[in-house]
């Protein structure tokens, strides 16, 4: 069965301005939230990032695929996860090791024509010094 959908009058719907959350370029500090899976429009896995001071989360993804040299297996490499040729590494397996992590990483703003928007350099993101 499906649910009919609510329809709500447009006199009921309210709405609050908020102070847009801008983010500087260059080195952040925050932790790992969540790591996902998406396979639209390819397989990636995207790391989520919290920057606290901010009260924003940041997301960057990598290409699901990993061996030593592509760049989630650098990723991992430089988050201190040991890869074995030939191992299986589930999500849970990275959400198990890596949520909560501290991580550092570099901010570059894009604009676009919805605004300007930070996203983290890819290279940059690793554990904290």
């Amino acid at each position: 069965m499906v649910e009919e959908q609510k329809n709500i009058e447009a006199g009921d719907v309210e709405l609050v301005v908020e102070e847009s959350k801008r983010i500087e370029e260059g080195k952040h500090v925050g932790k790992i939230v969540d790591i996902t899976y998406r396979d639209w429009p390819f397989q990636y896995i995207d790391f989520h990032i919290e920057l606290p001071e901010k009260q924003v989360v940041l997301k960057v993804g990598y290409p699901a695929k990993i061996t030593p040299d592509s760049s989630l297996g650098k990723l991992l490499k430089r988050l201190e996860l040991e890869l074995k040729i030939g191992e299986k590494i589930t999500l849970s397996t990275l959400k198990k090791k890596l949520l909560g992590k501290d991580v550092s990483f570099l901010t570059q703003n894009k604009e676009t024509d919805l605004g300007t928007f930070a996203r983290i350099v890819p290279s940059s993101l690793k554990k904290v010094d």
